[in-house]
């Protein structure tokens, strides 16, 4: 929508589609999976601890908690026995809320609601949108050394985009989405959506596919790590 006094042109969201439920668990699964993968770590470092007893092996699990103190006082008891390194190494990721791991605590916490129903996952709103012909132009000639033609203008607009500076959540039916002078208007104009977690309490509006790609990360390099220092075989 044009307006002829501010010379702006104001995109609307048309609609705003509720997210199929098999997207929500195939999201559980991967958190599932997720927090499985940690657990078996937790599990096989326990395993090949000298004077391991069954009983230790019963009760091992990965410690995460909601905060440092119940990390020290409760959870941490779960890898109790098992080799100091190990144990030092699973202290230094500090597994909980306000720790440089407390992503852990959000992963946890999405597994144990996902036990009980369905995450609640909603589209976020357009976290990205095209930027504008001289953006584009600026950017091909001061930092990527390209010629101005190299794409046609609707290439552009899907190849070099920015982050919206009107971010909503959840989306609704007639947000908002961008406005822009209309002397810098793309009419090839692309938005681009993501699926976003709907806690209430955890990961509210974050996206969920970069939100699990970071969780999948840390852990892949967590079992490296423990791999590389033989504290699991």
């Amino acid at each position: 929508m044009d307006d002829v006094n501010t010379k702006e042109r104001t995109y609307y969201l048309a609609e705003a589609r509720e997210i199929d439920v098999e997207i929500s668990s195939i999201i559980g699964d991967a958190v599932h999976n997720l927090r499985c993968a940690l657990d078996h770590l937790a599990y096989r470092a326990m395993s090949i601890t000298p004077g391991v007893t069954s009983k230790q092996l019963g009760k091992v699990n990965f410690p995460i908690a909601e905060n440092a103190q119940k990390y020290n006082t409760e959870t941490r008891t779960r890898i109790e026995g098992m080799r100091q390194d190990a144990i030092d190494a699973i202290d230094g990721i500090q597994p909980y809320g306000g720790g440089t791991g407390e992503i852990f605590w959000h992963l946890h916490s999405l597994d144990i609601i996902d036990k009980h129903r369905l995450l609640i996952v909603v589209g976020s709103t357009n976290r990205l949108h095209s930027m504008t012909p001289r953006q584009v132009a600026a950017l091909k000639r001061n930092f990527l050394g390209m010629d101005l033609d190299a794409y046609t203008p609707a290439q552009d607009a899907i190849l070099f985009q920015t982050e919206s500076a009107n971010i909503q959540f959840p989306l609704k039916t007639g947000d908002k989405l961008a406005v822009i002078p209309e002397s810098e208007v793309n009419k090839h104009m692309q938005f681009t959506f993501e699926i976003a977690f709907g806690e209430p309490q955890v990961l509210r509006g974050n996206p969920v596919i970069q939100t699990l790609h970071q969780m999948a990360h840390r852990i892949f390099h967590i079992i490296s790590d423990f791999t590389y220092r033989g504290m699991i075989g």
